[in-house]
């Protein structure tokens, strides 16, 4: 009998893995709880548009309820379908978005916050702007590893798995990605790390 407590986010075992192929509705569950909000997360950073975003991960975890029986391997493999899924999503929307006129809507750039003076909360905001428009100004396959890697915190084999690329890709794309946010932002690796919100 799988032990799982409804809407916690405790870790994910190779236990729940085989759950999920067996299309146990707590295992499915227990895996859109912990992984729900990393993928929502990377999804953001790749389309900018947070109701976008939410949108195609509904969609790729409707199709890990439609295909969990295919799933093989543990939990990194599971990890690493599960955001292959979305890439192909969002490319799939990418590509149906630019078949279409687009409106732009002219609205403040979107932030998650708690409670912080208004000051505080400015130049965390302000901090946090920046640090998204020099990671969408990094070339699409920098961006795509360093925001998997960084931001939906992927191991480099999953991001390797997910973007069918090489770990040694990876590390070369994350590495040149963080390596000109360091740059831009004037400082070290590290410190592009630390504004990335992940420490070196």
């Amino acid at each position: 009998m799988l032990a799982l407590v409804a809407l916690t986010s405790e870790p994910l075992t190779d236990e729940v893995v085989e759950g999920v192929r067996a299309a146990d509705p707590r295992a499915l569950e227990a895996v859109y709880v912990a992984l729900s909000g990393p993928l929502l997360n990377w999804l953001h950073s790749q389309t900018g548009d947070r109701d976008r975003a939410a949108d195609l991960t509904d969609e790729t975890f409707l199709e890990l309820v439609r295909d969990c029986r295919s799933i093989e391997g543990g939990l990194q493999s599971l990890r690493a379908w599960l955001f292959r899924a979305a890439r192909r999503n969002l490319i799939d929307d990418a590509r149906r978005l630019s078949r279409r006129p687009r409106v732009v809507a002219n609205r403040a750039p979107e932030t998650v916050d708690g409670d912080p003076l208004p000051d505080e909360r400015a130049a965390a905001s302000d901090t946090a702007a920046r640090v998204r428009r020099l990671v969408a100004a990094l070339p699409p396959d920098q961006r795509e590893v360093v925001t998997m890697r960084y931001l939906a915190d992927l191991s480099t084999k999953e991001v390797a798995l997910a973007t069918d690329r090489s770990e040694v890709a990876v590390r070369a794309l994350a590495f040149r990605g963080t390596r000109a946010l360091a740059k831009r932002l004037g400082g070290s690796v590290a410190v592009a790390a630390d504004e990335l919100g992940v420490g070196a």
